[in-house]
């Protein structure tokens, strides 16, 4: 019985991938000019920190060195303890841009520090990243470009991992991949469904027509995501994704099993709070999916399954995700990351059923904080 529904679920899989490819290839690139940018719009860089005292300076100093000046970035710090409020306060930018450093008095938790820095910036165009990125020295030039050429209310930018030590790690950057060329391939087909604040930008009107976090600022995961899908209930047609490798942000990856536990489980901790039921609906879908491949791989264990319906329908899966997935990964940079695909697969299925599970209950670390889905009432404040 089981294995007609696996092959249901593989057939629907097969089609979802074939219409995400096509969303990927159909998103529009400007290709990088040489010539002179001779734009007016006013830029705020919105950067939330905590804890980042090993990160902030190369992130301010990739900001130092961008082909744009006179922009404005504001760091709000969200009650760190180590030295990230004195490394930024000492941190001198010259004439590249003006630096605001903000420490927030009240309110805990990323949106309550985006929203506090968003009462201070004076851009027409909001750009977010975060503490522990790299940005490269055109990164700001292209969202530019982008927004001067399309007048878009958000642009959703390719944010991928480096510096892997392992083979652990390089594998962690094939499912990243697989997720964020999921969400800019849904773009491309104009359902918006997620995002990374690590390189986000949207202009300050919609923001606050939108009014920001409202209604969302007690679940701690899921500032990027949230403000995607209320911006895209207004304008659907106005969100883009900005594929162009100048924009691509860097991060390091989970450095332990345990943090990328705590960070996916934080992740996986907002899907219950979509109000968008296709959104809802896609993430039942992937892990009911998931969830029959361990179900196969227990009856082949059992003796209730023969071995190579496992193996054939576990190939075509492979095969489907490295045709969706090697154009992606050599946009980011990871071409010879493709062989990786399969041994990424193996894990991948008890992973996302572990965290979809434990992602509903309980707490998580995250920055030397123990969260819940929901912050507790005294810390649902917002400055």
């Amino acid at each position: 019985m089981l294995e007609p529904i696996a092959i249901f679920f593989l057939v629907v899989y097969a089609f979802s991938l074939l219409f995400l490819r096509k969303g990927w290839r159909e998103l529009p690139s400007l290709g990088f000019s040489r010539d002179k940018l001779s734009s007016t719009t006013q830029v705020t860089v919105l950067i939330p920190v905590r804890n980042e005292a090993a990160n902030i300076l190369n992130l301010l100093n990739d900001l130092t060195a961008q082909s744009v000046e006179n922009f404005e970035v504001v760091v709000v710090d969200d009650h760190s303890d180590d030295e990230t409020v004195r490394l930024v306060r000492q941190f001198e930018p010259g004439d590249h841009f003006n630096l605001r450093f903000i420490t927030a008095s009240k309110g805990v938790g990323k949106k309550s520090a985006l929203t506090l820095g968003m009462s201070y910036a004076s851009g027409e165009l909001i750009v977010t990243t975060d503490g522990d990125c790299r940005v490269p020295e055109k990164w700001l030039e292209t969202i530019l470009r982008y927004y001067d050429t399309f007048q878009p209310q958000m642009i959703c930018g390719g944010v991928t991992f480096h510096q892997e030590k392992n083979l652990w790690q390089k594998m962690l950057t094939v499912e990243f991949m697989s997720a964020i060329g999921t969400g800019a391939a849904s773009l491309g087909l104009r359902k918006p469904n997620m995002c990374s604040g690590a390189n986000l930008a949207f202009t300050k009107t919609v923001f606050e027509e939108v009014g920001g976090y409202q209604g969302t600022e007690q679940i701690p995961s899921g500032d990027d995501e949230f403000l995607m899908h209320k911006v895209a209930a207004k304008y659907p047609e106005q969100i883009l994704y900005l594929k162009e490798k100048e924009s691509i942000v860097k991060t390091q990856p989970p450095q332990s099993i345990s943090a990328l536990y705590h960070q996916r489980k934080r992740w996986a901790s907002k899907w219950t709070f979509y109000e968008n039921l296709s959104t809802k609906a896609v993430a039942v879908y992937v892990f009911s999916f998931h969830l029959i491949y361990i179900l196969l791989a227990i009856g082949v264990f059992i003796g209730w399954i023969k071995p190579l319906i496992f193996i054939t329908l576990f190939t075509i899966r492979v095969a489907l995700e490295w045709f969706f997935l090697k154009d992606i990964l050599c946009f980011f940079g990871h071409r010879n990351k493709q062989w990786l695909i399969p041994l990424t697969a193996l894990w991948y299925s008890p992973y996302v059923v572990l965290i979809g599970l434990t992602g509903t209950w309980g707490s998580y670390d995250w920055k030397g904080r123990q969260l819940s889905k929901s912050l507790k009432p005294s810390e649902e404040r917002i400055d």
